[in-house]
């Protein structure tokens, strides 16, 4: 399990999970959003969990090589997406990625990195938030800061009367 704050991390630092997809979609993330919005917030830390099928860790350390804000990007060592979920204030997902409906299940705030070559219609529209610049995800990334809580524990996630369960699938 990740600890929940890194040695670049303050209390005022806002933690961030991105989950990767694709090739393509990584390099457009990074340079379009990303690297913009880390220039901008000089508190965010990212966490990067890759793709099971597509690990990119070298492609995005050959991107930071001589960034002055590299150290603010770490990588995930955790099985579990739930455990980088929950050390997360906020998910950044791809349009094309069902990894909101994850941190749904955790009450986490999710915003979607739009990608033009995905379509999802409607599913998760009223759970996640657009994000298609850098300057969109700073806005985000400043209204959840100011709105963040105490952090969720587990027994927090799941309730456990079947009831509730019951109610969900009919």
């Amino acid at each position: 399990q990740l600890s929940t704050k890194s040695s670049t991390e303050t209390s005022e630092s806002t933690r961030i999970l991105w989950c990767t997809t694709n090739k393509i979609d990584v390099i457009n993330q990074y340079k379009e959003i990303i690297k913009g919005f880390l220039a901008s917030d000089k508190c965010a830390v990212i966490t990067v969990r890759c793709h099971p099928q597509f690990n990119y860790k070298s492609f995005i350390n050959e991107e930071l090589n001589g960034c002055v804000f590299g150290n603010r990007i770490r990588y995930s060592e955790s099985q579990s997406i739930y455990d980088d979920i929950i050390n997360s204030d906020v998910v950044l997902s791809s349009s094309g990625s069902t990894v909101f409906l994850d941190a749904m299940v955790c009450k986490k705030p999710v915003l979607k990195l739009v990608n033009d070559d995905y379509y999802m219609g409607d599913l998760g529209a009223n759970e996640m938030t657009n994000i298609y610049t850098h300057n969109d995800l700073l806005d985000e990334i400043k209204k959840i800061s100011a709105n963040r809580g105490d952090p969720l524990k587990y027994s927090d996630l799941l309730n456990t009367d079947s009831a509730e369960w019951i109610k969900l699938f009919k």
